[in-house]
């Protein structure tokens, strides 16, 4: 269940190549493709510290420490790929998921 929310700045072939990059991201991370959801949001503004792309990735606490270093670098990979973007110009912040602090279909989930 990774599900990552991807801010960047606005460009219509970052918008057009979003399906193959979520593709890609499950290939590249041994993930089925059905599990993966990336929901991209453009930014108009950005103050501080810019970074091209910043990325909140959500993950499960059942996967391993590995595991989740490897989901993290699959996603660098891609977007660095895609949008043609250096690594040095994204941030991937990510949270841990506790089992049944998730709902979906209308029933906690638990693993």
């Amino acid at each position: 269940m990774p599900i990552a929310y991807c801010f960047v700045k606005d460009k219509p072939s970052i918008r057009s190549h979003l399906q193959k990059l979520a593709s890609d991201w499950a290939t590249e991370a041994g993930v089925d493709p059905k599990n993966i959801t990336i929901n991209l949001v453009t930014t108009e503004h950005q103050v501080g510290n810019p970074y091209a792309v910043m990325i909140n990735l959500y993950l499960p606490t059942a996967w391993s420490e590995e595991d989740v270093q490897r989901i993290q670098v699959s996603l660098l990979k891609v977007v660095m790929n895609h949008w043609q973007v250096e690594a040095k110009e994204i941030f991937i912040m990510t949270s841990l998921i506790q089992s049944g602090h998730v709902v979906e279909n209308g029933r906690g989930v638990r693993w």
